[in-house]
C-alpha cells in the first residue's frame, strides 16, 4: 500500500463526520469515501479477479468520481480518468490505448458504446452501497501504477502515462505541507493532472476539496460555489485565474480565508501576479512547473511582490522534494548556468512511462528514472526559468496540445487536401487558441461544419477556434511553412 492511501485511511479514522469533497450539492464525508471507496473495490475484485489491467473512470467533478478512484487503487487497479467533455470517438482510443478492462461511469454516457464493459452509474451506485470490505493486501503498491492520464499525441491518438504509487508519494512529501490542511478550491478536471494535489493533499490532512467547474456552472454560479467554499488555498491555472480577474468582485472580501494560490500548467506573467496581490493582499502567490510525467509539479517558488512589480519574467521555481533538473544540449551534455537548452528531471517523480513506450524515458545507472521534456530552459542561482517548446506542442489553459496532431485530425476529414493548426498567441507572447488553415477539394464542407466533425473527436479545447480555407500555405525562402505568415490571414 501506498504512503498517500495509508494516509487517507487513517484520516478518515479520525475524522469520520469531516467532509471530504465536495462539487455543487454533491458532499462526501470521510466515511462515507472510506466505506464506499472499500465496497466498490471489493465488488470490482469479485468482477475482475486476476485482471489487473487499469480501469477508466467517467465523469465530471463530481465526489463520487473520487470514491471510484480510491476503489480502483484498493482492488489494485490503475485508474485512468474520463472528464464527460470527452467525444465518445476520443473515448473509445483512450480506452484502447490504456488497455482498460472496464469503464465505470459516474454519471450517464450520451451515447451506446457498443463492444466495451461499461458499468452504468447505478450500478457502480449500487456496488459502494454494498457494505462490502477489501482486503488491504490488494491495494496498488509503490511500483505499480497508481493513476493513468492521457495526455495529446503528435500523431493525433492519445498518449498514455502511467504514474506509480511512489511517484505520487514523492510528490506529496513536498506538496502537502505547502497545501495545508484546510479547504482547497479546486478547478481542473480530474482527467488534467492539475487535480491531483487538490484531491489527495486534502483527504490525507483532513481537509476538504471544494471543486469548481466552468463548464457545469454559469458565471453567477461559480462566483456563488468560490464564496460560499471557505478555501484556504485555491490550486488553477493562470489562465482560469485571468477569467475570474475580468471580474472586480473576484477579490479577498469574496474569499476572505484565501492565503494561498498555486499555479502551474501555464506560464504566470507578472501582470497576472500584480492583479492577484492588488485584489489579495493577504494571499501568498507561487508559481510551479512540471509535465505530467513527473507527477504533477517539481519545481515552486513563491512570487514576491518586487518579483511581480519588477515586470521581468518569473521563474518557476526551485527543484523541490528529492526532485534533480539539469540543462541538456543537443548532445545530451549538461549547460552552464544560464544557457538555454531542454529541461532533464531526474528523480523519484518521474513516472514509470508511457504505456504504448514512446520515448522520453530512460533509466539512468543508478536506478533513477530520466524524462526529456522537450521544454526549453535555463537554471539560474538555482531556479528554473522557462522558455517555451523545443516542438509545436502548446499550452492552452493549461492542457497540453499538440497542433500537429490537431492537424492531422483536421487533414483526415472529407474534402481536406491540406491543413495546419498553428497557435494564436496574446501580447505576452502566450497561446490562447488554435487555428486551422484548409486547403479544399472537391466537396470540402464549410469551415462551421469541419469544426463540428472535430468535435466528434477531440475534445472542445483542441478544436481550432478559427478554420480558414485558403488556396495555398505562404512558405519561408527556404521552402519551410510559414506559420508567421499563416496568423497574418485571420
Amino acid at each position: 500500500m501506498t504512503k498517500t492511501l495509508a494516509r487517507f485511511l487513517a484520516q478518515a479514522r479520525r475524522t469520520p463526520d469531516r467532509v471530504a469533497c465536495r462539487y455543487g450539492d454533491g458532499v462526501l464525508t470521510y466515511r462515507q469515501l472510506e466505506e464506499g471507496s472499500a465496497a466498490l473495490a471489493a465488488v470490482l475484485e469479485e468482477a475482475l479477479g486476476e485482471d489487473r489491467r487499469p480501469v477508466a473512470v467517467y465523469g465530471g467533478r463530481q465526489p463520487e468520481m473520487i470514491r471510484a478512484f480510491l476503489a480502483c487503487v484498493r482492488s489494485g487497479r490503475a485508474y485512468l480518468p474520463i472528464d464527460d467533455s470527452c467525444p465518445m470517438a476520443r473515448l473509445r482510443t483512450t480506452l484502447a490505448a490504456a488497455d482498460a478492462s472496464v469503464l465505470l461511469c459516474c454519471q450517464p454516457l450520451p451515447e451506446d458504446l457498443e463492444g466495451l464493459n461499461i458499468w452504468e452509474a447505478s450500478r457502480v451506485e449500487e456496488a459502494a452501497a454494498c457494505g462490502k470490505e477489501c482486503p488491504e493486501n490488494l491495494a496498488v503498491s509503490e511500483e505499480a501504477p497508481f493513476y493513468i492520464l492521457s495526455t495529446s499525441g503528435s500523431s493525433g491518438q492519445p498518449k498514455c502515462v502511467a504514474v506509480s504509487g511512489g511517484n505520487l508519494d514523492a510528490f506529496m512529501e513536498w506538496a502537502g505541507p505547502l497545501c495545508g490542511n484546510g479547504v482547497i478550491l479546486g478547478s481542473s478536471p480530474f482527467s488534467f493532472d492539475l487535480s491531483v494535489p487538490g484531491i489527495y493533499c486534502a483527504i490525507t490532512s483532513g481537509g476538504t476539496l471544494a471543486a469548481v467547474s466552468l463548464d457545469d456552472m454559469d458565471y453567477r454560479e461559480l462566483f456563488y460555489q468560490m464564496g460560499q467554499s471557505q478555501a484556504d488555498l485555491f490550486i488553477a491555472t493562470p489562465s482560469f485565474v485571468s477569467f475570474c480577474l475580468a471580474d472586480q468582485t473576484f477579490n479577498q472580501d469574496l474569499m476572505p480565508r484565501l492565503e494561498r494560490f498555486l499555479f502551474c500548467g501555464e506560464t504566470l506573467s507578472p501582470r497576472q501576479s500584480r492583479a492577484l496581490f492588488r485584489r489579495f493582499p493577504r494571499a501568498q502567490v507561487w508559481n510551479s512547473y512540471g509535465p505530467t510525467e513527473a507527477t504533477v509539479a517539481v519545481t515552486a517558488v513563491e512570487v514576491t511582490r518586487k518579483m511581480a512589480e519588477s515586470g521581468d519574467p518569473l521563474p518557476a521555481g526551485a527543484p523541490m522534494g528529492r526532485n534533480r533538473i539539469w540543462i541538456s544540449d543537443k548532445e545530451g551534455n549538461s549547460k552552464e548556468d544560464g544557457r538555454l537548452g531542454e529541461i532533464m528531471l531526474e528523480g523519484p517523480q518521474v513516472a514509470l512511462g508511457y504505456l504504448a513506450g514512446e520515448p522520453g524515458f530512460s533509466v539512468l545507472p543508478n536506478g533513477d528514472r530520466l524524462y526529456a521534456t522537450g521544454d526549453l530552459g535555463c537554471l539560474r542561482d538555482g531556479q528554473l526559468w522557462y522558455h517555451g517548446r523545443l516542438d509545436r506542442q502548446v499550452k492552452l489553459r493549461g492542457y497540453r496540445v499538440e497542433a500537429g496532431g490537431v492537424a492531422e485530425h483536421l487533414r483526415s476529414l472529407r474534402g481536406v487536401a491540406a491543413a495546419e493548426v498553428v497557435p494564436v498567441l496574446d501580447e505576452e507572447g502566450r497561446p490562447q487558441w488554435l487555428a486551422g488553415f484548409v486547403i479544399p477539394e472537391e466537396g470540402c464542407p464549410s469551415p462551421e461544419r469541419l469544426a463540428k466533425e472535430l468535435r466528434k473527436q477531440l475534445y472542445p479545447y483542441m478544436v481550432p477556434r478559427r478554420i480558414v480555407l485558403v488556396d495555398a500555405f505562404p512558405l519561408t525562402p527556404n521552402g519551410k511553412l510559414d506559420r508567421k505568415r499563416l496568423v497574418e490571414l485571420l
